[in-house]
């Protein structure tokens, strides 16, 4: 939606609340509605190594693993009500009420 702008927001939204109205916690009224996250990876260098056990030909025995941490980042996303109602007026859903 051209026009129609997007709030961050710092909390993770959970599946399926997608619709859900987003409150201004100062003034109390809905500003938005949850339109979903986005994750994405974050490369990263650090190498974690780790002691393990395993059984080979019955015995056991320790040794070390190095593996990549995999860090992933997630960004909240919603849509903007205060920036729909000149997008909706521009595309001819809605009449501008003059009255108001």
């Amino acid at each position: 939606m051209t026009g129609a702008n997007i709030l961050e927001v710092d909390q993770l939204f959970i599946p399926g609340s997608s619709g859900s109205p987003i409150i201004d916690s100062n003034s109390s009224k809905v500003i938005g509605y949850v339109h979903g996250f986005k994750s994405w990876p974050v490369p990263t260098a650090t190498e974690l190594v780790q002691e393990v056990e395993i059984a080979e030909n019955e015995e056991n025995k320790k040794v070390k693993m190095k593996y990549t941490a995999s860090l992933m980042a997630s960004l909240s996303l919603g849509i903007d009500l205060r920036t729909v109602k000149t997008f909706l007026q521009e595309q001819n859903f809605i009449q501008e009420n003059k009255g108001h």
